[in-house]
């Protein structure tokens, strides 16, 4: 004797059968046509929500502009034409200099505090630029920014403070509610969350930015400002974490940075710039 297999389309008609009128084959038909439509799609969402497997993607770094010379091409040029190695970040923000710094543009988005102090090389020019203009893209009523001291125009000590001799630094106010302002001690009245906040993101998800210094008090007001707007608080979590300073996270406590953050930038190109022609640059006296 052969078992019976009951599907579910077929327990559904019984129940129907069992409750109404005896249906027409046509009736019957359409029932059982429903039931494996029904279960094709059951079938289908089962599938979906299978792992899917993609295709590698392959990331290759991006050439360095020198890359491509020999060592007697690269002579001629340090000795020929040095202005064509774009800028160079030479040793440490603390303890070095810049060749080919670049100066900060005038903008109607930005204003310079003092255009002699404002040189620095390509990329932090560029990666700050970008950020601001990000700011003003998504808040077209936004106020200009004040920016102070970057570097000096071939870099070095830089009184009175303690960095800003590579080019890669950036003293950047803060966005404040009732319009431009510069060295402003920021707090929760005057203090623009919702544009510093933007600013600070722009800067980070370019990816360029190596460290941020803001004063604990202004972290506390837009680390309470992010986690309102922000979908993943992990992340702001992970930001403002290190509050004090000493561990190793971007956005850092350090006195004297409530009226203005600080932004340093990485700077990949300028550093392997300054690697593969510092000894050169200082044997032609080019420094």
């Amino acid at each position: 004797m052969r078992p019976l297999c009951w599907t579910a389309g077929v327990l559904s008609l019984l129940g129907s059968l069992a409750c109404n009128s005896v249906p027409t084959v046509e009736q019957a038909q359409a029932k059982m046509r429903e039931a494996a439509h029904h279960s094709s799609d059951r079938s289908h969402a089962l599938s979906a929500r299978q792992p899917l497997t993609l295709e590698p993607i392959e990331i290759a770094p991006v050439e360095h502009p020198l890359a491509r010379l020999d060592q007697a091409a690269l002579v001629q040029l340090v000795k020929q034409a040095p202005d064509k190695l774009g800028s160079v970040s030479i040793g440490r923000a603390n303890r070095g200099a810049l060749f080919n710094g670049v100066q900060m543009p005038e903008s109607h988005l930005w204003e310079l505090v003092d255009p002699d102090r404002s040189w620095a090389t390509e990329e932090t020019v560029r990666e700050l630029a970008s950020a601001i203009t990000a700011v003003a893209a998504e808040y077209p009523d936004c106020p200009r920014l004040f920016i102070g001291d970057m570097s000096k125009r071939r870099g070095g000590y830089f009184r009175p403070h303690r960095s800003h001799q590579s080019g890669a630094d950036s003293d950047v106010g803060y966005y404040y509610l009732d319009g431009p302002g510069w060295y402003k001690k920021a707090n929760a009245e005057n203090l623009d969350r919702r544009l510093t906040w933007a600013l600070i993101k722009a800067l980070l998800t370019q990816g360029k930015v190596e460290y941020l210094f803001i004063d604990r008090s202004v972290q506390a007001l837009l680390k309470e400002h992010a986690l309102q707007v922000e979908p993943d608080h992990a992340w702001v979590e992970q930001l403002f974490g290190h509050p004090g300073g000493r561990a190793p996270g971007t956005i850092r406590h350090a006195r004297g940075h409530q009226t203005h953050m600080h932004v340093r930038f990485y700077n990949d190109e300028a550093r392997e710039t300054a690697r593969r022609t510092y000894k050169l640059l200082a044997a032609y006296r080019k420094l």
